[in-house]
């Protein structure tokens, strides 16, 4: 009986697996990813992609990147379920999201082992704000990704900006903010400018 029920559920963890590769993400995903990656169209066809999909083009943005660290060591996941695990952590964090009064944003699946929040703002906040709100989410984020997933999560944070064009120059920052974490035995949650 516990074998064959172990056996259903990896099939399970199997099927799911598979659906959550083949579906693709929903045409505003695809858009802010190609921003990230620095493969933006021009400033009028970003504009016009944002009143599109909702985006403000005038806020402020930045860029997260969440790491999820020591996922095999456990032995509870194999190597290829990797995209249910990303899905489970952006689901999560999309939750939390909504919650937040003070930020908006998107969670896109970056790869099997990461997941990229956009977050944005309004400019009247300032800057400072925007960060302490951004620090306050990310250990929201990390404290629900431990407690109900058994997840520990790296977070780098790109600085913020002003103009959506410059995501990638803020994911950038977020990804140095994590290398520097493999480096250095530091906190979990790393902005760039620290």
């Amino acid at each position: 009986f516990i074998r064959s029920s172990l056996e259903y559920l990896n099939q399970q963890a199997e099927q799911l697996s598979h659906y959550v590769r083949k579906t693709k993400p929903d045409l505003r995903d695809r858009f802010l990813l190609r921003l990230i990656r620095g493969a933006g169209p021009k400033r009028e066809a970003i504009e016009e992609a944002c009143r599109t999909y909702d985006i403000p083009t005038r806020a402020l943005y930045a860029v997260l990147t969440v790491k999820v660290e020591n996922l095999y060591k456990e032995k509870r996941f194999l190597p290829d379920e990797g995209a249910v695990i990303a899905f489970a952590v952006r689901n999560i964090m999309m939750e939390l999201l909504d919650k937040e009064s003070r930020l908006r944003g998107y969670i896109l699946e970056w790869d099997e082992r990461e997941n990229v929040a956009v977050l944005f703002s309004e400019p009247e906040r300032g800057p400072d704000a925007f960060v302490s709100d951004i620090r306050t989410y990310v250990e929201s984020a990390r404290s629900a990704l431990l407690t109900f997933m058994s997840f520990h999560v790296s977070v780098g944070i790109g600085s913020v900006k002003d103009d959506v064009s410059k995501l990638s120059d803020s994911y950038e920052e977020a990804v140095y903010a994590l290398h520097h974490r493999l480096f250095h035995d530091t906190s979990p949650v790393l902005m760039y400018e620290d």
